[in-house]
């Protein structure tokens, strides 16, 4: 059974306890949590669904807060995505992963990501 940590809480503790190697994160290679293979910014995602489900009563205030704060996860999400598609291996996995937000749970059992994962062992 897969063990998620949502919050990489977890990971972070082992790699300050020295547990866990940390050469994933200096040497600039991607670490592929089972969360990432549903959507490429679950936690985005998440923020997305909190502003627009959260509340029944919808004023013009919080209709313009959640439009400004929508706007702007989806500014920052467009500078990381620019960002991340310099490393080949993002590239990859955002043809794997096609959807930003909305999770596919299909990819789940993809082979693609084991054929990528192994590429990432060997080097």
């Amino acid at each position: 059974m897969m063990k998620i940590d949502l919050l990489g809480i977890k990971r972070m503790l082992n790699i300050l306890n020295e547990r866990e190697d940390d050469s994933k994160l200096v040497q600039g290679k991607i670490y592929i949590d089972p969360v990432y293979k549903l959507c490429r910014h679950p936690m985005q995602a998440g923020f997305i669904g909190l502003f627009l489900f959260s509340s029944c009563n919808y004023n013009l205030g919080r209709t313009l807060f959640i439009i400004l704060m929508i706007t702007g996860i989806l500014i920052g999400v467009n500078e990381e995505e620019k960002n991340l598609a310099q490393d080949k291996y993002y590239r990859k996995i955002s043809k794997i992963v096609r959807n930003k937000f909305i999770p596919n749970f299909m990819n789940l059992f993809s082979n693609e990501f084991k054929e990528l994962e192994e590429e990432l062992k060997t080097e």
